[in-house]
């Protein structure tokens, strides 16, 4: 929500900035839907830019809190995180989230 999608020279679609500008998203790999396996994902690399103020939409706000990136007293930014980002059928999508990744939201009857 509020991302800027950067196209590169090919003009295809494979990073985008956050709302502060201060975090970039890159598309590694993606992984178009299979009707087979019953999902589609894409491999990402978070990174903030190291200026000066963490950016919560690279570290989450416990991360950024916590000094996690950016210039905050003096610390440096932290290294790229790698995002998986998937969408398919719920079964399938639990068998690689195991127990502890379930949320009350996904086990309701």
């Amino acid at each position: 929500m509020g991302w800027t999608i950067v196209c590169s020279a090919g003009g295809a679609a494979d990073a985008a900035l956050s709302p502060d500008r201060k975090a970039r998203a890159t598309l590694l790999q993606r992984h178009h839907f299979s009707s087979h396996l019953k999902r589609m994902s894409a491999v990402l690399r978070v990174e903030d830019d190291g200026a000066a103020g963490a950016s919560p939409y690279a570290f989450g706000a416990a991360g950024a809190a916590a000094g996690g990136g950016g210039g905050v007293g003096g610390r440096a930014a932290m290294g790229p995180q790698y995002v998986v980002v998937a969408k398919g059928a719920p079964e399938v999508l639990k068998a690689f989230l195991g127990e502890c990744g379930l949320g009350w939201w996904w086990v309701r009857a």
